[in-house]
Order: C-alpha cells, then structure tokens, then sequence
C-alpha cells in the first residue's frame, strides 16, 4: 500500500455516512461525568455523558436532527441523530427550576440544524437559585452505535467537537 493510499484510506473514513460528529450546545468548562451528581449519569448507566458549567444562557443545536421529547418543564430533551438518541439536560435539581427561565424555539418533530439556537434560559436566575447548576449531554446507549470517541476538554465553544459516533 502506497503512502497516498493511507490518506485515501483515512479521507474515506472520514466521508463515511455513518460517523457523526457531535459539537457542544453549550459555552463553559467541562465537567467529567464522574464528577456529576446524578449517580446514573456519572456512572454513565443511560450513555456517554459530560457535564458543562455554562456561561451563556444559548443552548444550540449539538447536530442535525429532530426533536423527539421535551420536559414539563423545558429544561430537558431528546433529539435524534438517525438511530441514536442524544438526550440534553440543563440542571440536575429540577425542583429549583421554574418553567418560565426555559424559553425553547422549537416542539417535538421539528427538525434541527446543526448550531441553530434551540433554547435560551435565564442563567443568572438559574445560578442564583443552584449554585451548582450544571448542563449534561448524554448519547445514549444503543445497539446501532458501534464506536464512541469522547474528546478530552476542559472548556467548550459553541461548536467544539465533543465527540464523534460510528453508527450501524
């Protein structure tokens, strides 16, 4: 094998169909999902999780998609990335939450874009009430997903790959 064939090889993977990248919906610094205070998240029981302390109210679409659930309450839902189920919580003491610091722009069946605003929340409310307010992406388990690579971050960006997913 040639050494341009190796790039080829890699260019090709790369362009698979079936491997997705998934950015951060949120802006602020990573915490690992050991650290989290829900004992199913941070033993990773339900998917792969990381935890973000936000510093922005903006919570963006993390891929292409649509929306499959919203909570009572609009601090919480799922969307779907083909067979996989990305599931976005922000906070973890939900009883502290009032309905009207989560705005969402969208309703379950609406389809997404990558990085366009799904919800805004009012997070100097949210802060004051818990102070250990803390977002979590999850990509749940499931038998269609072959290969999860979870990238190693302390602080995230709008956009910042989180990790990338290989589906059946």
């Amino acid at each position: 094998m040639s050494f341009f064939n190796i790039f080829k090889g890699a260019a090709d993977y790369f362009k698979d169909a079936s491997l997705k990248r998934i950015t951060s919906p949120f802006v602020g610094n990573v915490m690992p999902s050991q650290l989290l205070r829900d004992i199913n998240l941070s033993k990773n029981v339900m998917g792969y999780s990381i935890g973000v302390i936000p510093e922005s109210g903006d919570v963006l679409a993390p891929c292409k998609g649509h929306i499959t659930l919203v909570s009572e309450l609009g601090n919480s839902f799922c969307m779907r990335l083909g067979k996989i189920n990305i599931i976005i919580n922000l906070g973890l003491n939900r009883d502290l939450y009032k309905k009207e610091w989560f705005k969402l722009n969208y309703k379950v069946g609406d389809k997404v874009k990558r990085g366009v605003p799904i919800l805004t929340m009012d997070l100097n409310k949210i802060m004051r009430t818990d102070p250990d307010f803390v977002c979590v992406i999850t990509v749940k388990h499931s038998k269609e997903l072959k290969y999860i690579s979870m990238q190693n971050l302390r602080y995230v960006d709008h956009g910042s790959m989180l990790c990338s997913i290989n589906v059946y």
